[in-house]
């Protein structure tokens, strides 16, 4: 289902930390931390780049392929609307996950409490849109590396439900942008989301 794969992303910012802006909206790499993206990611309201998803399925012989818009408005509202290969969107508020079809007679509404793996997707990036880095701690072991121009977050749920279904989540960008999303679930397959903010 292509909305376990949902992600939003995010437009470059200055940071407003002391003594640390470059004069370009960077963070020193000398005082650049995990604390300083979640500061840079808070900032942020509004976004709507383009992605391209493949979809690696260990009984396909080829990846599932998906192209659209992804939209994010603080604090908590996500959408992925894909244009190819058929049109649908996903819509997150809150805990209500909202899907729609041009295949359905309606939408279907889905609760994120009920369904562990995709919530565990939607509430790693969702803290980290909003820079909430004490909730991303709490419900996910969390490690990063890298610098300001090219970082990388390695998040692993801590708790054994989503477990069961998310094995893994790789957050890639530069500077306040999210680039790639990498998600491994369980009996090895797994999704590669790239996104930019022109047409792909």
């Amino acid at each position: 289902m292509t909305i376990v794969f949902m992600v939003c992303c995010l437009l470059v910012c200055q940071v407003a930390i002391a003594g640390a802006d470059d004069g370009f909206g960077h963070v020193a790499s000398s005082r650049w931390n995990i604390q300083s993206l979640m500061q840079s990611f808070a900032q942020v309201k509004t976004d709507n780049p383009h992605f391209v998803q493949r979809q690696y399925l260990h009984n396909l012989t080829k990846p599932l392929v998906s192209k659209g818009i992804l939209i994010y408005k603080a604090p908590d509202y996500l959408e992925q609307k894909t244009e190819f290969p058929s049109p649908q969107r996903a819509v997150i508020r809150g805990d209500r996950l909202t899907l729609y079809s041009s295949s359905w007679h309606g939408p279907r509404n889905i609760s994120l409490q009920n369904t562990p793996g995709i919530w565990a997707v939607v509430e790693s990036l969702r803290a980290t849109l909003s820079g909430q880095l004490s909730i991303l701690q709490r419900y996910f072991t969390v490690q990063m590396n890298g610098a300001p121009g090219g970082w990388r977050l390695e998040l692993k749920p801590r708790f054994q439900t989503p477990k069961k279904e998310v094995v893994s989540i790789l957050i890639s960008g530069r500077d306040a942008r999210i680039n790639r999303i990498e998600i491994h679930y369980s009996k090895g397959n797994y999704s590669i989301m790239k996104l930019r903010r022109n047409a792909p």
